[in-house]
């Protein structure tokens, strides 16, 4: 376990600071939440754990959006008919990664040099927080809180038209699009014997400094 939970704001997340730093086009202005947490036991406990309190404390103060896990193979498939009747899902499963229960928006399979990338999102609910983050790790991901009013609809159009698969993390046309419908993209950093590990939400300073997130 975690003993502690440290919070940081950081105004303009194109700027080298020592918090967070994400190499995207300066205009897009976004700022950040930044959660971080010393890790106690594993990084993985940390990372969950890290990642709960975030999701908890946006929740909480966002009731009127919805959590959306918007995701993608991380290489390049081989385009052939066992491929593309697996998808993104099975072959996660097949995998042994667990998969998010919720409602699925429907595959996209879009064609690059060399093979296909099939794209997905599926909309879960804080009990699915160990597939969510389980998918986080076995995949590349984007997991966003946006407006219900706008949520599917905006998903939908960015799991049809996918990112660059060589890309910021999170994905900088993910980044655009979803803060420009006053949307919030998570990140969590931290990996094998990192001595700690954060969670991200990224947006427009006025969405996230009218929040209670400390």
């Amino acid at each position: 376990m975690t003993t502690d939970i440290r919070y940081d704001f950081v105004d303009d997340v194109s700027c080298r600071n020592p918090v967070l730093s994400i190499p995207i086009t300066p205009t897009l202005r976004l700022s950040a939440v930044v959660w971080t947490a010393h890790v106690a036991d594993t990084v993985l406990n940390a990372r969950l754990e890290c990642l709960d309190y975030a999701l908890r404390r946006l929740t909480s103060s966002l009731p009127d959006d919805e959590v959306w896990l918007i995701a993608a193979h991380e290489t390049l498939q081989q385009d052939n008919r066992i491929t593309r009747h697996n998808g993104l899902w099975k072959s996660l499963q097949k995998a042994g990664v667990d998969i998010p229960q919720g409602e699925f928006v429907g595959e996209s399979v879009l064609p690059s040099e060399g093979g296909i990338r099939v794209f997905d999102a599926v909309r879960c609910g804080l009990d699915q927080l160990k597939a969510i983050h389980a998918v986080t790790i076995a995949a590349q991901t984007a997991l966003v809180v946006i407006p219900k009013n706008q949520a599917k609809e905006a998903v939908k159009l960015l799991v049809q038209k996918g990112w660059a698969m060589t890309n910021s993390k999170p994905p900088e046309e993910v980044l655009e699009f979803v803060c420009a419908q006053s949307g919030l993209v998570l990140e969590v950093y931290g990996d094998f014997d990192d001595p700690e590990v954060s969670v991200a939400a990224i947006g427009r300073k006025e969405r996230l400094r009218n929040l209670d997130l400390g």
